[in-house]
């Protein structure tokens, strides 16, 4: 993980950033984790005063549980603005034109859109952070789908050669059908739902749906992705077009709509085109393509065919196929909530 030196995170600290769950510490080096050639470190090296390039002198070690390599699971990140968490991208060296070239992706989790982004003068600058706050979210929500996934795949070859389930991993087969809607014993109908959203589809589709994180539903319920739900419904923010009322879905976090959002995908009758096109992909030993995905999104939008063109327009603008193959970096997750 990279460090967050003195420069990046004191400049985050000074205007309105701050972490938590670290004592006094002033700056948070994330890169000192454990070791193996340095020895065990507990946690990461807090800084109060004195090396140069960093915050501060002694250590001391962080609270917070930890994982077997004794490296810190979860820091938190308080931050007001959008200047601070930009701060915070660039101490972390978030560098999206370095993605499709094997960088990894920072594994920073941010709850709610930053105040001042919709303000943000430059065009460049505001989609910009929207995508580096986006990416983290939609390959975290990737990555729970994807451990389903491989687990799921390892269960069918069990069963291939024989082998019956144990009663914990029946329970558990159950669980998941019923998460992803398909009746017990369909394996390969389920195998076909639990599978992962290309980040070039959902970045397009969350830029076009919340423009650019500046619509009221994004900013005031991380609606993002504009999922209509039940006039009945509570949690949802009413809206009307044409004259036809709606609620739109809210949620408690951005990664809650993202998982959402792949949810419906992964489920939902309008998008079995998707799933059924994602899966030749996959067995023809292609990654699935957010470009030849967003095909089949005929649905999702009353504007049909025009809503798919707007969408690979998009991509195309911003280059977002690039960012199908990227991964999150291993490590420390960053969890940024407003203060």
């Amino acid at each position: 993980m990279t460090a967050i030196r003195f420069g990046a995170a004191l400049a985050a600290l000074a205007i309105g950033g701050n972490f938590v769950g670290a004592g006094d510490a002033r700056a948070i080096d994330l890169h000192a984790m454990y070791d193996p050639n340095a020895g065990a470190v507990t946690g990461p090296t807090i800084y109060a005063g004195g090396p140069a390039g960093y915050a501060g002198g002694s250590t001391g070690k962080a609270g917070g549980p930890t994982d077997r390599a004794g490296r810190l699971r979860a820091v938190t990140f308080k931050t007001r603005s959008v200047k601070s968490l930009r701060s915070l991208f660039d101490g972390l060296g978030f560098d999206l034109a370095a993605v499709p070239k094997g960088m990894p992706v920072p594994r920073v989790l941010v709850s709610e859109l930053p105040a001042g982004l919709k303000a943000m003068k430059s065009v460049k600058h505001r989609t910009r952070m929207f995508r580096k706050i986006l990416l983290p979210l939609i390959l975290q929500a990737n990555e729970t789908i994807l451990r389903d996934r491989k687990k799921l795949l390892a269960l069918k070859r069990k069963m291939q050669i024989g082998a019956s389930p144990s009663v914990a991993e029946n329970g558990w087969l159950w669980s998941l059908a019923r998460d992803y809607r398909v009746r017990s014993g369909n394996l390969d109908t389920l195998i076909k739902r639990v599978d992962a959203i290309p980040p070039s589809l959902a970045l397009a589709q969350a830029i076009e749906e919340s423009g650019w994180g500046t619509s009221s539903y994004a900013r005031k319920g991380n609606a993002i992705f504009g999922q209509e739900t039940s006039l009945s419904a509570t949690n949802a923010m009413t809206g009307s077009y044409r004259g036809r009322r709606f609620k739109i879905k809210t949620f408690a976090s951005l990664l809650a709509a993202v998982h959402a959002y792949a949810r419906n995908l992964n489920t939902h009758a309008a998008y079995r085109h998707m799933r059924v096109e994602r899966a030749m992909m996959r067995a023809r030993g292609e990654r699935p393509g957010g470009k030849v995905l967003a095909g089949t999104m005929l649905r999702y939008s009353e504007r049909g065919p025009a809503y798919i063109k707007t969408i690979r327009t998009i991509m195309g603008n911003f280059e977002l196929q690039k960012l199908d193959g990227a991964e999150l970096e291993p490590g420390t997750t960053i969890h940024v909530i407003k203060r």
